[in-house]
């Protein structure tokens, strides 16, 4: 989900504090199992945000090529800074509606005046360390009662990767919005399943360590939910999960093997400060698999806007055709192998499928395949036929009449979707 995003160093004093908070939990907090009661604030007025560290990061990145044909929206907070003749270049006029915007070049990036660098860098935090403005903006949520981070009960990995971009040695394919990387389906079964968190070891589970993050696909999530059931009212742990019904992968809906998106809920709101009043929901999202944004907690009517369809914040709508949200719960004594450690795993066959689906995907983006033959064809015409079903090697079901999932080519479009 989410719209388009880059972030600051998450500097390690912050990261330290979100991890080491667990020594402080007390037993009279009740298990992880428990709903968290939670307090949260704007992740941009939290201690994790350092304006100068974000926007030096920003930058960086631009200059690394991160954000190339990246369409960044000038002024996105007052749109009256753009007033000035200075920005007339970049003005636009659609339906009564003015706008200023700019495709980012990392070549170009020196020479552009440093009043358009600055809206640049306000555009990429606006969309990743969150403003007052947006309805349903990044959060820092802890307990109302202790300041203790719902990570601390969830994977060591779930902590350092919050507010934090995925390591080069994560991401597959090119760069930015062409990454695949950590993505949600990986993030929400990684950070209930690690045998290093409190809530595997409370529910029981088989697991083992899931430090190694890596994105997953529709496929393999879909073998995982195996061990899940649907409940009703939700619980910390639980996963929320977007979904249709029938194994289809198309471009009208961005669905993915019949999958949307996944996050794990961690608690109910009752004291935000500087946030949408009627926040209630929080759960830890990675909205997209890209590398234009980082895991968030998030109000979960935030997702459903998204995911579900019905208005537009900045992100687009992915509104799915007979798509649906259900809270889904590990069973106790499941068994969540990471399947990418060892192929004696339940869903290794599963994991092995999604490889063969995206590898020329990714070989593509990453500029050592070419596209497929034809006019127009992109990176994202890989793969030609949808591999379905149990055998990583079998032929695609011809009842299902799949239609190729097809990214549009320019990232201000592909940013503001984005499942898994």
């Amino acid at each position: 989900m989410l719209k388009k995003r880059t972030r600051s160093v998450v500097y390690i004093g912050a990261v330290v504090y979100l991890i080491a908070a667990s020594s402080a939990v007390s037993d009279g907090m009740g298990t992880p199992g428990a709903s968290l009661q939670l307090q949260s604030e704007l992740l941009r007025h939290s201690q994790l945000y350092d304006e100068g560290r974000a926007g030096r990061e920003a930058i960086k990145r631009i200059r690394e090529g991160v954000y190339d044909r990246y369409t960044a929206d000038l002024c996105i907070d007052d749109i009256s800074r753009c007033k000035s003749e200075l920005f007339q270049p970049f003005k636009s006029e659609e339906n009564g509606l003015t706008s200023y915007s700019i495709t980012i070049s990392s070549e170009k990036w020196d020479s552009y005046p440093s009043e358009i660098q600055f809206e640049v860098v306000q555009e990429i935090l606006f969309y990743s360390w969150g403003h007052s403005n947006r309805s349903y903006p990044p959060l820092f949520s802890e307990t109302d009662r202790t300041s203790i981070s719902p990570l601390d009960f969830l994977s060591p990995s779930s902590a350092t990767m919050f507010a934090t971009f995925g390591s080069p040695e994560y991401l597959r394919g090119g760069l930015g919005g062409s990454a695949y990387g950590p993505n949600c389906w990986y993030n929400s079964i990684s950070a209930i399943a690690d045998n290093r968190s409190r809530y595997a070891n409370s529910k029981k589970l088989s697991s083992g360590p899931w430090d190694k993050p890596r994105f997953m696909g529709p496929s393999e999530f879909r073998c995982h939910m195996k061990q899940f059931t649907a409940v009703a009212d939700p619980k910390f742990g639980d996963i929320v999960r977007y979904y249709v019904e029938d194994p289809i992968y198309n471009e009208k809906d961005n669905v993915y093997g019949g999958e949307i998106h996944a996050a794990v809920f961690v608690g109910e709101d009752h004291q935000s400060s500087g946030v949408t009043p009627d926040s209630r929901q929080i759960v830890l999202t990675k909205n997209g698999r890209s590398d234009l944004n980082f895991m968030i907690f998030q109000d979960v009517k935030g997702l459903d806007k998204v995911y579900l369809g019905g208005g537009d914040d900045g992100f687009g709508t992915a509104a799915v055709h007979g798509g649906m949200k259900q809270f889904v719960r590990v069973m106790d004594g499941g068994s969540l192998f990471d399947p990418a450690t060892a192929s004696d795993t339940p869903c290794y066959q599963a994991y092995r499928l999604d490889l063969k689906n995206y590898h020329d995907r990714w070989e593509c983006l990453a500029g050592r395949l070419d596209p497929p033959p034809g006019q127009d064809k992109t990176c994202y015409d890989y793969p030609e036929n949808w591999l379905t079903g149990k055998d990583k090697m079998a032929p695609p079901r011809t009842d299902l009449k799949l239609r190729i999932f097809k990214e549009p080519q320019e990232l201000r479009s592909q940013s503001r979707k984005g499942s898994g």
